[in-house]
Order: C-alpha cells, then sequence, then structure tokens
C-alpha cells in the first residue's frame, strides 16, 4: 500500500496521508482494519486474511519499509508486525511459522534452518 502507485498497481484500500502544494502525494502505513492494530496487511493479504504469512521483525521496526514495498510490489500475502520487544522477538519467530528479519552472522534463529528470501533486482 505505501508503495502501491509507485509499481502502477491499484490498491482499493491506499493510504495517502497528504499532497503539497506540488502535488506530491505523501503514503504512511495504516494498520487498523483486519490487522487490528498491530498488523500491516499487504493489499493481498487483505484479499483472504487466513492465507497471510507472518513477518516479524523488531527495534524501530528493521526494513519494515523495504518488506512493506516487496510484499505490495510481488503481490505477497504478508501481514507485518514489528515486534514490542527484543524478548519477543528472539522467541516469537521460533515459535510461530512466518518469516523474519535477520541477519547474517548473528546465531540467535540458527536452530530453525532459515531460508533466504531473494527478490529480483
Amino acid at each position: 500500500q505505501q508503495y502501491r502507485t509507485a509499481w502502477g498497481a491499484k490498491d482499493p484500500n491506499g493510504t495517502v496521508s497528504s499532497v503539497n502544494s506540488q502535488g506530491q502525494v505523501t503514503y504512511s502505513m495504516d494498520c487498523s482494519g483486519a490487522g487490528n492494530g498491530y498488523w500491516w496487511l499487504s493489499p493481498k493479504c487483505r484479499e483472504n486474511t487466513s492465507r497471510c504469512l507472518p513477518y516479524f521483525t523488531g527495534g524501530n521496526g528493521w526494513r519494515v519499509n523495504e518488506i512493506v514495498h516487496k510484499a505490495t510490489a510481488y503481490d505477497m500475502p504478508v501481514a507485518v508486525s514489528v515486534l514490542a520487544s527484543w524478548g519477543t522477538y528472539t522467541i516469537l519467530p521460533k515459535q510461530k511459522r512466518g518469516i523474519f528479519y535477520w541477519w547474517w552472522p548473528d546465531a540467535l534463529f540458527t536452530a530453525q534452518r532459515p531460508k533466504r528470501v531473494v527478490f529480483p533486482t
């Protein structure tokens, strides 16, 4: 939704925050509705919330703009959540199947044997 216009796709639930005097549009992430204020649902995820893949990140929203951009551009059914604490971030991705932000060489999630998601450049 945040980057939907830039990729030429239609978003019936766009969130235009403002338009300045030069006609530039500002977008914001809307976490209301089916996400109940805790999840940002990609446009594809909003079509059928039972098919959403959870995406967990932490801190101040590590790489959240990137996953929002890619989930929108590649029509992925992703529900994005920024976890409230480091403790939750270290536990929830181990308990729930989904996608999570991770960096290498950190060993936190190696037991889960995560697979890297690679996007076209």
